[in-house]
């Protein structure tokens, strides 16, 4: 109905009284337990899933840092091994990435092993081994050279953890 459906102005008076006795029924302050425990476990289910995403991006961007970091260290020795023709250690196996063993490659003050002055890999180390973003210090691999079938072939291969290798 609209005003221009009144005949008069009684019956515009009738229709407001109308109105506002629908209007008095009882209102109700608050929330009832439903509504409150169905926005409580939205709110959870959001948090949850946030929760999930953020966990994924933090793991993703450690692997993205240590595959990094381990690039660095790989072009670091492979730079020093052209450029003095040997390796910066005289061990074969497995060796921790110690602040000894990173010395020639970070430290242009040292004659002995880099008489050139050098920077090969720009890093500050404030432990005594050079560590990834999980804690355990980077591990280098040197063959020894007796073994290698091929001599002038220099071949780096480093393994990460929790990435796929390439379909092929």
């Amino acid at each position: 109905m609209n005003l221009q459906d009144f005949q008069d102005f009684q019956d515009l008076q009738d229709f407001q009284d109308f109105q506002d006795l629908q209007d008095v029924r009882p209102r109700r302050n608050g929330f009832t337990l439903v509504e409150m425990l169905t926005v409580i476990v939205l709110i959870g289910i959001l948090m949850a899933a946030a929760g999930l995403s953020v966990r994924k991006a933090n793991e993703l961007s450690r692997n993205t840092k240590a595959e990094s970091e381990c690039r660095e260290l790989v072009n670091a020795l492979l730079e020093y091994r052209a450029v003095y023709h040997k390796w910066p250690t005289k061990s074969t196996g497995k060796e921790i990435a110690s602040a000894s063993f990173l010395k020639p490659l970070v430290d242009p003050t040292d004659k002995e092993s880099n008489p050139r002055g050098l920077v090969f890999l720009n890093l500050t180390l404030t432990d005594s081994t050079w560590n990834d973003p999980w804690g355990r210090p980077y591990q280098v691999y040197f063959p020894d050279p007796k073994d290698v079938q091929r001599p002038k072939a220099i071949e780096a291969c480093v393994s990460f953890p929790f990435k796929r290798p390439p379909v092929q």
